[in-house]
């Protein structure tokens, strides 16, 4: 059993929080929100709800994997998870104090 310690980035699967503050399913490259949760089951949809149809169930209770129930009509974009994945709580902040700076600038001119 010496493949027992290998370490599949296919089977991993990490949950964040859309800018609507709602759940976010990043699973083998593909992005799914949170469709409805129905028993102990979560269903999830394909972020591109408009073109795609792609779709995917978990179990609630013992954290298991997520399965794809239906494929999606598009490539995964790895580059885009990578990209939002990595602003951080303080890149967040930094990006708000500079919105809010911009907006005083803004306000205090046209006095």
């Amino acid at each position: 059993m010496e493949g027992d310690n290998d370490i599949n980035p296919l089977k991993e699967y990490s949950v964040v929080e859309t800018k609507r503050h709602k759940p976010c399913l990043i699973f083998l490259g593909y992005r799914y929100v949170q469709d409805k949760i129905q028993n102990r089951t979560i269903y999830w949809r394909c972020e591109d709800r408009t073109h795609c149809n792609g779709r995917a169930h978990q179990l609630v209770d013992n954290g298991s994997l997520p399965t794809l129930t239906i494929k999606h009509n598009h490539q995964p974009s790895f580059d885009d998870i990578v990209s939002n994945e990595s602003m951080t709580v303080d890149g967040q902040r930094r990006q708000r104090r500079r919105q809010n700076l911009k907006t005083s600038f803004y306000q205090q001119n046209e006095m």
